[in-house]
């Protein structure tokens, strides 16, 4: 495959130290990749919309936009996309693993960290197309079998009889219980937090108080007494396998 990769910096001296890098580290392997460069919001949202990006290094202070607020509309178009920030603002950083971001480099930067982290987006990007490649769940509409990529389902919901699919463009309306669609997936990829709801682990944006902001849709997704401890610890791991990735 060849990876995509935009570098958004509205400083052209700092752009060249990240693609200098980029390159130094690709130099030495056999992956393709292409670099995009954006010195501002409105060029990196343009390039994410005509490129399939697959990592984006921010800079958190652009002269339009604050990296955060960037993050949030280049992660709507592409969900799947890994964001990496470079900052000389530490105190940016809890901000930044709210919104989800795959990790968090301080400059001035370092080539074994940056490498490090690279190598890890490298490896997550091959992850997700590995299991959105191969995974689907599959349902029966109009007597015609259909398969829905796992990245496509935003979450589940049972609504009396009917069980209520939910992706960003469409909701997909069948008669079946929770309980089957549990047995069908794979819940390594979901994750059950209400009697009447299932969602997308990778959806995840925040977590305030009782409710669930999820990636493509507007809905605030309620939380159950019940299920609320288990979501927290998932929750939970999902950080702390972002922060730095262990490193």
């Amino acid at each position: 495959m060849i990876y995509n990769i935009l570098v958004c910096d509205d400083e052209k001296l700092q752009r060249k130290v990240l693609i200098d890098k980029i390159e130094m580290y690709f130099s030495n392997q056999k992956d393709k990749y292409k670099i995009f460069q954006a010195s501002n919001g409105k060029e990196a949202l343009k390039i994410n919309r005509d490129k399939n990006i697959h990592v984006a290094f921010l800079d958190i202070e652009l002269e339009d936009i604050k990296g955060i607020e960037l993050s949030k509309k280049l992660k709507k178009v592409n969900d799947s996309l890994l964001i990496i920030f470079v900052t000389g603002y530490p105190d940016y950083m809890m901000e930044a693993f709210n919104q989800f971001a795959f990790n968090y480099i301080l400059k001035p930067i370092k080539q074994v960290k940056f490498q490090a982290v690279l190598v890890k987006a490298l490896e997550e990007i091959k992850k997700i197309n590995k299991r959105n490649n191969k995974k689907f769940y599959n349902i029966v509409c109009k007597n015609k079998i259909n398969s829905i990529p796992y990245s496509d389902i935003i979450y589940f919901e049972k609504k009396i009889n009917n069980l209520i699919i939910v992706l960003e463009k469409e909701h997909i309306e069948i008669r079946n219980t929770l309980k089957n669609v549990e047995k069908a997936i794979d819940m390594e990829y979901f994750i059950r937090c209400h009697r009447s709801i299932i969602i997308n682990k990778k959806r995840v944006i925040k977590l305030i108080g009782n409710n669930i902001t999820l990636k493509g849709c507007d809905v605030k997704i309620p939380i159950g007494g019940k299920y609320k401890n288990n979501v927290l610890r998932e929750i939970s791991k999902m950080i702390r396998e972002r922060q730095y990735n262990g490193l």
